[in-house]
């Protein structure tokens, strides 16, 4: 994780970017800045603070200043395929970007109290997805006066909605330094580019340059998981990724993904996503028709 500086520009109190790429190239890191992000198309594993999931195509995130994120596409938007592309529009600001005080306005209470309560990140759902998305493709041909009035609405429309699922169940640490920034991108790196094998503890710890009983705490202090558990989330998550882009059989996708048999992936998977991997495949499909 790294903190990473949002350029501030004396013509803009925010910045409003769209990028089109092979891949989201960015490593685990922070910013002072409050971060809204809608995937116009892409997939791959999302790491918000320690919330470790999926992102797919048509997903949107709002996340707090100095939330450690990153989202890490599949590894198929590594292998030069001209048709898979990472595209995302990216809204930051800071919580004072219309002044120190605006936001404790009494008018501005339930945006106020809204980012507050958000600060762990949320992923945006429903309708209210729907007309923020909206907004967003709207806002970039739009005046700067304009410009701002949009963003107020997006933060009244998020502010009144109980179309949210809070993510992260830990705040932002300030125990967070330049060291752990390094060492638990190396370890994400490392993880997913090696999850389908059997990683030892020395390998990984070795990555983070620790010994292994360093490396445990450490991990488990900064993820509120072990090691074993982080794996068999980005597994699972891998499989989901497979399950709904790919005409793999279940017994297929669970050796694709490291697992020991297709009984083990069923039951990990049962365990964690409280549905079996045909129940999953057969609501996410079906939601897209």
């Amino acid at each position: 994780m790294r903190h990473v500086k949002i350029s501030d520009s004396a013509e803009q109190s925010f910045q409003l970017t769209r990028e089109v790429v092979p891949h989201f190239y960015n490593p685990l890191h922070f910013h002072n800045k409050i971060e809204l992000t809608y995937i116009v198309q892409s997939r791959g594993s999302a790491f918000i603070g320690d919330y470790i999931g999926q992102f797919l195509e048509d997903d949107m995130f709002f996340l707090g200043s100095k939330l450690p994120h990153d989202f890490k596409n599949s590894p198929d938007f590594f292998k030069n395929n001209e048709k898979l592309k990472a595209e995302a529009i990216v809204l930051h600001f800071k919580e004072d970007f219309l002044g120190q005080n605006f936001f404790l306005l009494p008018e501005m209470k339930t945006i106020n109290n809204f980012l507050e309560s958000t600060r762990k990140g949320i992923k945006v759902k429903g309708k209210t997805k729907s007309k923020i998305k909206e907004i967003l493709f709207e806002i970039q041909n739009q005046s700067q006066v304009k410009q701002i009035t949009q963003i107020i609405e997006i933060l009244e429309i998020l502010a009144t909605s109980n179309e949210i699922e809070h993510l992260s169940t830990t705040l932002p640490s300030k125990k967070f330094n330049y060291s752990d920034a390094e060492k638990l991108d190396k370890v994400l790196t490392y993880a997913i580019g090696h999850f389908k094998e059997k990683i030892s503890l020395e390998a990984i710890a070795n990555v983070a340059s620790m010994n292994p009983s360093s490396f445990c705490r450490y991990f488990k202090l900064r993820t509120n998981r072990s090691f074993s558990e982080f794996i068999l989330e980005l597994r699972l998550e891998n499989a989901c990724n497979l399950l709904i882009n790919s005409n793999f059989t279940i017994e297929q996708i669970a050796l694709e993904c490291g697992f020991e048999s297709s009984s083990y992936f069923y039951r990990s998977f049962k365990k964690l996503k409280k549905e079996t991997p045909s129940s999953f495949q057969k609501r996410i499909i079906g939601g897209r028709k």
